[in-house]
């Protein structure tokens, strides 16, 4: 696909702390990146830098002199005296656009049956889609959305998720966040930054996010030892459990029951837990601390 965003070597110091150790990374046309990392970790720094918020230590930040940016810090600010639907057209007025537009947005962020009320009577959720309706009111080709569900109870979370899955192709994405519920649902490509290096960079569909791993706890060693000898994949160990990660989980499964049949093995119980993106995070985070 093409690259609508390219980071190369992005360095940020303050004196002898490095903020960005020398992060690269791309953002195709119409996909969602999420910038995952502990607070701290240089995602609002690097999101800053882009939008020429903060200035670089080194290294390039390339993008088509046309590409129009869009940036929503995490808590968004208004002239809440406006109602909603006049601050969208006041912001247009700015532009000399036509407020046909406003509409259309209001009805893409859900916000049609509140557009008369007043910004500073909104509670957080609805004010986070306002901040969201009002960087999108002047069609960016990327939307930067700086930890857009922190605030937010769960219902409030899924809701911006929501949004941001509508708008995904219509536009190019990234937002940060530390909290991973349905991150994975949306993103395209996932980056886990932490102390200012980029730790995994990948699309989501080359994480093995489906990954199922089956725990067995076996009575005593011995018959651990009789499994061992007939199952011929992967075994990881520890004490009388053992761990066998599968993406067939079904055939995995039959083929376990059949050896435990088969050479009369008891054990004390048999579990299944997916591999999913919150593990990756944990684990790439752990190792870099």
């Amino acid at each position: 696909m093409e690259k609508i965003l390219d980071i190369k070597k992005l360095t940020k110091k303050y004196g002898d702390k490095v903020i960005l150790n020398e992060i690269s990374f791309s953002l195709e046309k119409g996909e969602v990146c999420g910038l995952l990392g502990p607070n701290g970790a240089g995602k609002t720094t690097t999101m800053k830098i882009i939008v020429d918020l903060l200035e670089k230590t080194s290294g390039e930040i390339i993008y088509d002199k046309d590409t129009k940016i869009a940036y929503l810090q995490d808590v968004p600010q208004f002239y809440e005296f406006y109602t909603i639907k006049e601050y969208l057209e006041f912001l247009l007025s700015l532009n000399k656009k036509n407020f046909d537009r406003v509409d259309d947005i209001l009805g893409l962020v859900g916000l049609k049956n509140e557009k008369d009320k007043e910004i500073k009577k909104l509670s957080r959720g609805l004010r986070q889609r306002v901040g969201i309706a009002a960087s999108i009111i002047n069609e960016p080709d990327i939307l930067i959305l700086d930890e857009p569900v922190s605030a937010l109870d769960p219902i409030g979370r899924k809701e911006i998720f929501d949004l941001i899955q509508k708008l995904k192709g219509k536009m190019s994405i990234i937002f940060s966040s530390h909290i991973l519920s349905d991150v994975e649902r949306v993103c395209d490509q996932i980056i886990i930054i932490n102390k200012g290096n980029i730790l995994l960079n990948k699309k989501i569909s080359e994480i093995a996010l489906n990954n199922n791993i089956l725990t067995i706890d076996f009575i005593n060693e011995e018959d651990i030892n009789k499994f061992k000898k007939q199952y011929k994949g992967d075994i990881t160990t520890n004490g009388n459990t053992i761990e066998i990660k599968t993406d067939d989980i079904n055939n995995t499964e039959l083929e376990i029951f059949n050896i435990l049949a088969n050479k009369k093995i008891n054990v004390n119980s048999i579990s299944i837990k997916k591999n999913n993106l919150e593990e990756i995070f944990v684990s790439e985070v752990n190792k870099n601390e």
